[in-house]
This record gives structure tokens, C-alpha cells and sequence, in this order.
């Protein structure tokens, strides 16, 4: 599960995570923009991808793991709608 922190919102990505972690909740940012990895670079020099870059700046992948169950996620989205707000 993937959630995306507007750049409106009172705090980023990265303050999210370290607040969740402070939590007990395990997350990760999303992904890093393949086009800007090393091996990649001189392949996409003349392009650009703002929809990943996007994705990758703010993009937070939350627990998803089958075994969680229906008081955790709720006490997950709990959590975040309170540190967002």
C-alpha cells in the first residue's frame, strides 16, 4: 500500500516515516526513480519523468502484510490522519 504526502501537507514524507517509526509502525519510502539510478542515467539524459519523480519524493509505502489485522490498519490510518493533521 502506497500513500502519497501532498506538498501542501503540514509535514513530508520523511518526518512522516520517523514519526510512524516512533510508533511502532514500519515503513519505507516508495521507491527511488529508476532514471536517476547510476547504471540508468546516461540512457535518460534528454528525458524526463515527473510523475515518478513525484512518486519518489513523496511516496511512503505503509505495512501490508496479509497477516495484519482489521485493528491494526484501522490503528495505522489512525495514526497518520493525526500526523498529518
Amino acid at each position: 500500500v502506497t500513500l502519497l504526502i501532498n506538498k501542501s501537507s503540514l509535514i513530508n514524507r520523511d518526518e512522516l516515516i520517523t514519526k510512524l517509526q516512533k510508533n511502532g509502525i514500519e515503513t519505507r519510502p516508495t521507491f527511488f526513480s529508476m532514471h536517476m539510478m547510476p547504471p540508468y542515467e546516461e540512457y535518460t539524459i534528454q528525458n524526463k519523468f515527473p510523475i515518478s519523480e513525484k512518486i519518489s519524493k513523496t511516496g511512503i509505502s505503509l505495512p501490508s502484510s496479509a497477516s495484519l489485522n482489521e485493528d491494526q490498519i484501522i490503528d495505522i490510518c489512525d495514526k497518520i490522519i493525526s500526523f498529518l493533521q
